[in-house]
């Protein structure tokens, strides 16, 4: 069996008023899925994590993504960490914002692509 966890709390989300935090979905969270999966006996664990995790980052967001991934391996060492960069869905406010942003500021937009932004991003 394979189990695939791939819960996210949105980049720019802000816990105040929210049910849960960065750290309830990407660090408790995914490490209560991971112990559940090696206690039962799932031979594999896959963790979508995000490209720019990292603990040392200014980040929240990025931070909590990388004490997550920390907190799946202690858990199920075995466990297979993936890396994308942004992902979208149904329902996602990211194309909508982009759209209404080239909509009104073409030319930001063009920018913000072209520029060398601390933003790492990777085709999935």
């Amino acid at each position: 069996m394979i189990v695939l966890y791939c819960r996210s709390l949105g980049f720019r989300a802000d816990s105040a008023g929210r049910n849960f935090t960065f750290d309830d979905v990407h660090v408790t969270g995914a490490a209560r899925i991971a112990r559940i999966c090696a206690e039962n006996g799932v031979h594999r664990f896959v963790h979508v994590s995000h490209l720019n995790a990292d603990i040392n980052s200014p980040s929240a967001f990025y931070r909590a993504k990388a004490r997550g991934e920390e907190a799946v391996k202690a858990v199920f060492p075995g466990a297979i960490i993936v890396r994308p960069g942004t992902m979208y869905g149904q329902e996602d406010k990211l194309l909508n914002n982009m759209a209404c942003t080239f909509r009104l500021a073409p030319a930001l937009l063009v920018f913000l692509m072209l520029s060398h932004s601390l933003a790492r991003f990777m085709e999935v």
